[in-house]
């Protein structure tokens, strides 16, 4: 009694840790199953005796409690093979209840999933009875008894292969006790429970097991009240922080239709009052053009023939002078192009005074901003130099 005391307490150990586990179960009618067995027994003391083995087949129908612990209810029955037990074809049998824990979930991190090979330890308590038609008391002495029932306990393993979730073999070695009978050769017993191998079988068999509704166990994280609050309390500044951005986010909308509303203004102005009046261009010889490169006040070496030309002329018309104007395309802001617009027209007149002796007082230079002379914004990246007679 022992043995079914410790087995009960891990059980609800079991059960225990389960409810720490936070298991959230199937429904009553989920996890059924239904095994058929079949093997051998024979007594513990002739367990060297092969002969001495006898066929055993019986049922066990099992609810799976929690992924540890599983209840369930079994009956075996004993192939009779001697001729002093009449014709009957069991000899005995037995009933009774188990309990079964799965040590790979009891001691592995895992709880809810089943893996390929499992282990589980069985105790149980049930009826039994032998049968003996023949019996009469002097052949007690022989060792057979007559009709009669028993209390009894038993002990093994389950040693599970899990072919599917709704198949599984098992191999499952286990010892039965007879805890009543203290037999005494006038036929009479004294009701002695102890756990005494002259009273004992053991048993070895094989095991098909058929799932029914297998829903197995979803494994769930414990609700925390303290761990909830918290998360609350994060939500709540979170919300608070959100409230914030969002208005930031109006007070932003806000400048950027008033800059909006301001741009608008000044596109409307520009385009009511040029920044440069157009000009007409004289396509003369007396008009010399120069270009530059996007964002460049540099005179590039295919520009320079350009500036050489207006040199020649004003060295073969000493009553010549020449007027550099300055332009710069629309790209960028007004304030660069008007700077860039004036560099251009003093380059000019830099390589005039420098490069070609062209006296300074021969040559007028200014910037006059953005052009709008061409359609093509490139052309009006230039230097427009008008020769003219003193």
């Amino acid at each position: 009694m022992k043995k079914v005391i410790l087995l009960a307490a891990v059980a609800l150990g079991a059960m225990s840790a389960q409810a720490q586990q936070a298991v959230e179960a199937p429904k009553f009618f989920d996890n059924w199953s239904v095994s058929l067995v079949g093997g051998g027994t024979t007594p513990i003391e002739e367990i060297s005796e092969i002969g001495k083995v006898r066929g055993i087949v019986g049922i066990e129908i099992e609810k799976q409690v929690t992924p540890i612990l599983a209840l369930g209810l079994e009956g075996n029955w004993g192939i009779n093979t001697s001729y002093n037990t009449g014709v009957n074809v069991f000899d005995d049998q037995y009933a009774g209840v188990y309990g079964a824990i799965n040590l790979n979930k009891l001691f592995g991190a895992c709880k809810c999933k089943s893996t390929l090979f499992e282990v589980e330890a069985v105790a149980g308590a049930g009826w039994g009875r032998y049968y003996d038609k023949n019996y009469t008391k002097a052949n007690w002495a022989t060792g057979y008894g007559a009709d009669h029932n028993f209390f009894g306990t038993k002990a093994g393993l389950n040693l599970n292969f899990n072919v599917s979730k709704l198949i599984t073999i098992a191999l499952k070695p286990s010892v039965t006790w007879n805890m009543s009978d203290d037999l005494k050769l006038d036929g009479s017993s004294s009701a002695s429970a102890s756990y005494d191998a002259r009273y004992a079988k053991f048993n070895l068999m094989a095991g098909l097991t058929f799932h029914l509704g297998n829903k197995g166990f979803k494994c769930v994280k414990p609700y925390d009240q303290a761990e909830v609050d918290a998360l609350n309390a994060q939500i709540n500044d979170l919300r608070a922080q959100n409230d914030a951005c969002n208005g930031k986010v109006k007070a932003l909308a806000a400048e950027n239709a008033a800059l909006a509303a301001d741009l608008a203004a000044c596109n409307k102005k520009l385009a009511e009052k040029p920044v440069v009046k157009e000009v007409k261009v004289d396509n003369t010889n007396s008009v010399r053009y120069v270009y530059f490169k996007v964002g460049s006040s540099k005179i590039a070496a295919d520009q320079k023939p350009n500036v050489e030309m207006i040199a020649s002329y004003l060295k073969s018309h000493a009553d010549s002078k020449v007027v550099v104007k300055g332009y710069a395309s629309p790209e960028g802001s007004k304030e660069l192009n008007e700077k860039l617009a004036a560099a251009r027209a003093e380059a000019v007149k830099t390589m005039l005074v420098k490069t070609y002796k062209i006296a300074a007082d021969r040559i007028e230079a200014t910037g006059q901003g953005i052009g709008k002379m061409f359609e093509e914004d490139s052309w009006n990246r230039v230097s427009i130099c008008t020769l003219e007679k003193k």
